[in-house]
């Protein structure tokens, strides 16, 4: 019992495993925030009709 007490008191002062989870809680929410923009402003329907437009330009 005094070793998995040990464990989980060292495994509370331990920071180093906080820091990752962060990281991978902010790579989300980049993810999730790239995916709206995406959706939100169309991106690939403004890139179409901006090459639309710079091929029609170029004749």
């Amino acid at each position: 019992m005094k070793k998995i007490s040990a464990t989980l008191s060292r495994l509370i002062r331990e920071e180093e495993g906080a820091a990752a989870t962060e990281y991978a809680i902010l790579v989300a929410l980049i993810a999730a925030a790239v995916a709206a923009a995406v959706t939100i402003f169309d991106i690939q329907g403004i890139y179409t009709t901006m090459r639309a437009r710079v091929v029609t330009a170029m004749g």
